[in-house]
């Protein structure tokens, strides 16, 4: 019988992976700063690239004109420059990956090999000798891996952690190919509890010790800048370079904690025991299998005609939501292209709009229709000034519904139907001509618009009220009652503050009339 070996205590462990840390800490820096370096260099390379090429200053001679930016632009993105770059850009990438593995590799080979002293220069040997098997046998354990996962979940996290330590079994254990992947199944079929009782040991240690102290601290100002004392921000602006620093430190040691568990668990692993590694490539094939016919399936699905269209319709109404600003944007955008001296006399009839509504409510019409007849002069002034603006013609369509001495719906109408041409759009606008229409008792056309303001928005509650109006005008009183429910219901859901009682309370009355 096999005397079963037990891996050193997790104590043991805590105290090699110290050392091992203290006595690789000066080549493991130097070659995260090489690495950091590189990729500086790889960055300004491709910036001197494009610089050179005369983008930026093609870009900085557009800034004055967005229409003139977009001609230059599209003249400078050549397909030959296009082609050039794309080029540049991906052999500059493919080359910052390997020297990133190859360093990745040698930090490996530095803390590996820290008892043997080996050197810096050993050490990148190492990555340069190493990367193809490494970079190959990772690309196989990944593919191996992500068909475990189809397989359900469970068997892709233990395939997963069986395959964990095919590379340092090429760049510590110094196996090849196929070999590397059979050590790390073996030692894992043979210390599965022990490594991963270590690992969540180590986890739950970091997270109790170091990331749920850091977050604390972070939402002390970090994440609420707006709502933090001046002490807590400058607390947090103290530590977040300490807390860079330490989780950089906390990073290497957590790989270090992983390539000693690795070295620990080879040293007590039966090496007579051979791996079964049949169930894992059995659990990979199958799972590819499902994927392949979930994905096939999935094809499947996509290309049926119904769900297309269905799929069509959801992207539509995502791009409409997307690129289509909302109605208050829309009549914000509108205001803010109104002149300066156009928002002043807008403003002064917003002014005469409010004394207006003084004075309807203490019942006089005479002081009203004075007031109205200035209102309206002061909007014909700025459309004078900017006559394709809507919501100047809104303006002044909402004016001729008060009283005035030479106004009339008519003329509101008129009005409205002007700012609805400018702006077909909105459906505020589209809204304002159906209540004039219904205003002047033209039922039938009333109905036609109001339904096109709810094809437009269907949650406005009170074009569902005024449709309902209408329909019980011309005694369409199932159709009525429909929409005068739907108004009341739509209303009730934002009517928290009471300020839709009376509408309410109105479109009720309508309903019990009916």
């Amino acid at each position: 019988m096999f005397m079963e070996k037990k891996m050193p205590s997790i104590k043991e462990l805590f105290v090699e992976s110290w050392e091992a840390f203290k006595g690789s800490f000066g080549n493991v820096f130097i070659l995260s700063l090489i690495g950091s370096v590189f990729g500086f260099l790889v960055i300004g390379v491709v910036f001197l690239s494009v610089a050179g090429m005369g983008f930026l200053t093609a870009f900085g001679e557009t800034m004055s004109s967005e229409v003139e930016m977009a001609q230059k632009l599209q003249t400078f993105f050549t397909l030959e420059r296009m082609t050039i770059t794309g080029i540049l850009i991906g052999l500059l990438f493919l080359v910052a990956t390997i020297w990133g593995s190859i360093v990745r590799i040698a930090i490996i080979a530095a803390v590996g090999g820290y008892k043997e002293k080996i050197t810096l220069g050993g050490a990148i040997k190492v990555g340069f000798t190493t990367f193809v098997p490494v970079f190959i046998m990772s690309f196989v354990a990944s593919i191996i891996v992500m068909g475990s996962w189809f397989a359900l979940i469970i068997p892709g996290i233990l395939v997963g952690l069986y395959l964990q330590y095919v590379t340092y079994e090429i760049v510590i254990g110094q196996k090849k190919w196929w070999s590397a992947l059979k050590g790390s199944v073996q030692i894992m079929s043979q210390n599965l509890g022990e490594v991963l009782l270590r690992m969540i040991i180590f986890y739950l240690g970091a997270a109790i010790l170091f990331y749920l102290p850091m977050y604390l601290i972070g939402m002390l100002a970090g994440n609420s800048m707006e709502s933090a004392t001046a002490e807590a921000v400058s607390v947090a602006m103290i530590m977040s370079p300490i807390r860079f620093i330490l989780s950089m430190l906390i990073g290497f040691f957590s790989a270090v904690y992983s390539i000693v568990t690795y070295k620990q668990a080879k040293e007590v692993t039966r090496k007579e025991v051979s791996p079964g590694i049949a169930w894992i490539l059995i659990v990979s094939i199958v799972g590819w299998v499902i994927g392949l016919l979930l994905i096939n399936a999935g094809y499947r699905l996509y290309m049926n005609p119904f769900v297309k269209e269905q799929m069509a319709v959801v992207e539509q109404e995502i791009k409409k939501e997307v690129t289509e600003p909302t109605e208050p944007q829309r009549i914000a955008k509108w205001k803010e292209v109104m002149s300066p001296e156009v928002k002043a006399l807008i403003m002064q009839s917003e002014e005469k709009f409010s004394q207006m509504r003084v004075k309807a409510q203490e019942s006089k019409p005479n002081e009203v229709k004075r007031i109205n007849d200035e209102n309206i002069l002061i909007i014909k002034k700025a459309l004078a000034i900017q006559s394709d603006n809507p919501e100047i013609w809104d303006a002044l369509a909402s004016a001729y519904t008060w009283i005035s001495s030479n106004g009339s719906l008519e003329d509101s109408l008129e009005a409205a139907r002007k700012a609805e041409e400018l702006d077909p759009k909105s459906w505020k606008y589209v809204n304002n001509t159906a209540n004039i229409l219904q205003m002047m008792g033209k039922h039938d056309e009333a109905i036609i618009k109001y339904q096109q303001v709810i094809r437009m928005e269907d949650n406005y509650g009170r074009a569902h009220i005024s449709l309902g109006i209408s329909y019980k005008a011309v005694g369409v009183k199932d159709l009525a009652k429909q929409e005068l429910q739907k108004g009341i219901d739509i209303l009730s859901k934002y009517n928290e503050d009471g300020k839709y009682d009376l509408e309410i309370l109105n479109a009720r009355k309508e309903m019990g009339e009916l």
